[in-house]
């Protein structure tokens, strides 16, 4: 009895832990700025969507992003009310990895929870929160998949009764296609996926355990290329070209490589763990991955299929434009292999060595929330607000952008948002004859559209400060586009927070 209350008081606990995630990631969201431009311009496609224009639907070759926040936008139309929906969606994503991997641990819930990456991409309106999601269900249904089997072959050694193998092939084509039409970069953690599948059941040499996977990999890739052309088939019928989606794909990939060719930073994704993940992530993933090399005949072939993956995707990764993003797919496979082998490690210490532990333990708690607080809390409040404000108030008909859209949740619905993205565009602006407004927006040196930094030096009416252009976070976030390494995109973010503003706003009469 007592075993049992105790049981129902760690449940109660990690639920209680469950809810502060979410606090956390909530938390100064609604004075926090739009995170940059495509969280805005994946909220203006809502907009088109609700007005049933369907345009740019695979934006990113990502429809399920679409579809999911079409529903929610259909509640309610207020940017902020999704954010908080994204919030809930990288804590629920959360919890099922939690779930599937060690239920109900406080310790793994902590460690996941608060992932920088897992943090700050739940705070803005971008593909990452459904990805995340999508990637925790598919590991869910995978392991629900490999246990089922294996206690099937060893109560059924001649294969008498059925087996659900459309089940778990409707099951996992349909979180492929999640995952896939959420993030085109699925496509890498899902080809190691199916290569390790391939390897462990070629290791395992057995004919039964072959056919019962075979039978349900061979399901899983069928539904999934008919899904694919259903949603190509629904593309067409929104009046989209029935080939869009992989034109898309085509074309962000063709974008990526010529940046990446441009520069190639092989530490990127070291560095960024290193200063803002947790600080002993690569030295217990490093130790685990020995201990695994040592020990891998009697590992498990889930864990094997884990280790492919994250190995696989990470090393993919570290060859195409970078950015924090990229680990979505593999970095809470990183935190999951690390706690893994540090509680087993911890669990066969002697007691009173286990103490050594504490320090670790302190250190690594520390630095988790220090990032959180420094590099997302830091840079708020926003001043996006008051530039609305200021705009509204001097009956503005038009604002003209230097790229950012980050003002524009804030703006009345009835003044024209225009973008400038290149110095051309102030023709646009000059031959404007209405009651008009430059808004010179610091994201264009972010972004690295130099062409708009000569508008800096005109004579503003009035500048902000806007701390959320300062962000190191930002900065290596729009190193993708950019081109900039790791090192260049902090230099970047420090220049940006050295000058004396970074919003300007002029009107020409």
């Amino acid at each position: 009895m007592q075993k049992i209350l105790s049981k129902h008081k760690n449940i109660a606990f990690y639920y209680v832990f469950l809810g502060v995630l979410l606090l956390v990631r909530i938390y100064r969201l609604s004075v926090s700025a739009p995170f940059d431009y495509d969280s805005v311009y994946n909220y203006q496609i809502l907009e088109q969507i609700a007005k049933n224009d369907y345009r740019n639907v695979f934006h990113h070759a990502s429809p399920a992003f679409y579809a999911v926040f079409s529903i929610l936008y259909a509640f309610s139309s207020d940017f902020w009310f999704l954010l908080y929906c994204n919030a809930f969606i990288g804590t629920l994503a959360v919890h099922i990895f939690v779930a599937t991997f060690r239920k109900h641990h406080i310790g793994l819930l902590f460690v996941l929870g608060f992932s920088f990456l897992s943090v700050a991409s739940s705070r803005y309106l971008s593909i990452e929160g459904i990805s995340f999601l999508g990637s925790a269900l598919l590991w869910n249904k995978i392991k629900h998949f490999l246990d089922t089997s294996k206690n099937y072959l060893q109560k059924n050694q001649n294969l008498t009764s059925k087996f659900p193998v459309h089940f778990f092939a409707y099951s996992l084509g349909f979180l492929l296609l999640l995952c896939m039409f959420s993030n085109y970069k699925a496509v890498v953690p899902m080809f190691f996926g199916a290569i390790s599948l391939i390897w462990i059941v070629y290791e395992k040499n057995d004919k039964k355990y072959f056919i019962l996977n075979f039978k349900v990999v061979c399901f899983s890739i069928i539904y999934f290329l008919i899904g694919l052309l259903l949603v190509m088939l629904l593309g067409t019928i929104l009046g989209q070209r029935w080939y869009q989606y992989p034109a898309t794909i085509f074309s962000i990939i063709a974008t990526a490589k010529n940046i990446s060719a441009s520069t190639f930073d092989f530490s990127y994704y070291f560095r960024y763990i290193l200063g803002f993940e947790n600080p002993f992530l690569l030295i217990f993933i490093t130790i685990a991955f020995v201990f695994f090399i040592k020990n891998y005949k009697q590992t498990e072939g889930f864990e094997k299929i884990i280790w492919f993956v994250l190995l696989g995707t990470f090393f993919t990764m570290t060859l195409l434009a970078k950015a924090p993003r990229g680990l979505i797919f593999c970095l809470p496979l990183g935190y999951i292999l690390a706690f893994n082998w540090v509680r087993n490690f911890y669990k066969n210490l002697k007691p009173h060595k286990q103490f050594l532990f504490i320090p670790i333990i302190v250190v690594s708690i520390f630095f988790q929330v220090k990032h959180i607080f420094t590099e997302i809390y830091a840079y708020t409040p926003s001043n996006y607000p008051k530039v609305a404000q200021y705009l509204q108030k001097n009956n503005a008909q038009v604002v003209f952008s230097t790229l950012g859209l980050s003002v524009y949740p804030y703006l009345d619905k009835n003044i024209k948002f225009v973008v400038m993205r290149e110095a051309k565009d102030t023709l646009l602006f000059k031959n404007y004859s209405g009651n008009k407004f430059l808004l010179y927006d610091s994201y264009c040196e972010v972004s690295g559209h130099w062409s708009l930094l000569a508008l800096k030096n005109i004579k503003f009416d009035t500048t902000f400060v806007e701390k959320s252009l300062c962000s190191d976070m930002l900065h290596l976030e729009t190193s993708q586009y950019n081109g900039f390494t790791f090192r260049q995109s902090l230099e970047a973010a420090r220049k940006v927070r050295e000058q004396s503003f970074q919003l300007g706003i002029k009107k020409n009469e």
